[in-house]
């Protein structure tokens, strides 16, 4: 469930590889999160490890609030989320809980086709458009 980020949460910028242990250490104080992976998360949410679900939902949590100010800030058609934790977002879940949240036009949450390369292939556009004269 969203919770409003201006009461009691810290708005945080999270990513992959070992960004969401780290980032829901705040919330899941019950368990040392030192040595674990976002891989390793995924791979307790496969076997139904209630601390791996729960921080999944922890982090999932920390996306949409995040997703929220952007959507509220630039009101876009569509976001595109990329990256190695991208490919294990619930997608319908997180738009409609998006949508119920922003106070602009609705938006429509998209995979990036690239995943990992989005940002690399963006800034290789940019570069090119930038010096090609």
């Amino acid at each position: 469930m969203f919770r409003n980020p201006f009461i009691k949460k810290k708005i945080v910028c999270i990513g992959g590889g070992n960004a969401m242990p780290k980032a829901v250490l705040r919330g899941l104080k019950d368990k040392n999160t030192d040595d674990i992976t976002t891989y390793d998360i995924i791979e307790g949410i496969k076997k139904d490890d209630p601390f791996a679900v729960k921080a999944y939902e922890y982090w999932q949590n920390l996306v949409l609030i995040g997703l929220i100010s952007l959507a509220n800030v630039f009101d876009p058609d569509s976001i595109i989320l990329s990256g190695g934790m991208a490919k294990f977002i619930n997608y319908e879940k997180l738009q409609n809980e998006l949508n119920k949240e922003i106070v602009v036009s609705n938006v429509k949450l998209l995979s990036a086709k690239t995943e990992n390369y989005a940002g690399l292939i963006g800034a290789a556009f940019l570069a090119v458009e930038k010096f090609s004269g």
